[in-house]
């Protein structure tokens, strides 16, 4: 069962304590690319520059991550890409 209860932050923190750098992706034909882009924003917003860095200051993130890693690609339901 997946309770959705490893979000970004968690992820980050993850990323973090393993040495690794955190890489987003998106299926933008489920998920809107706008979503894609706040959630980049989200994650690489410099401290008190919006209202998307106090959210994540909130979350135990207080500092950018600077996700230099993002990818997005549109697959149909059957896994394979249509570009």
């Amino acid at each position: 069962m997946d309770l959705n209860q490893f979000g970004t932050n968690e992820f980050v923190q993850f990323c973090s304590l393993v040495g690794a750098q955190p890489y987003l992706a998106a299926n933008v034909r489920s998920l809107p690319a706008q979503e894609f882009i706040t959630g980049v924003k989200y994650c690489n917003s410099s401290p008190k520059s919006n209202t998307l860095s106090d959210t994540r200051a909130a979350g135990r993130v207080p500092r950018a991550v600077q996700c230099q890693l993002q990818g997005a690609a549109r697959k149909r339901g059957d896994g394979q890409k249509t570009w």
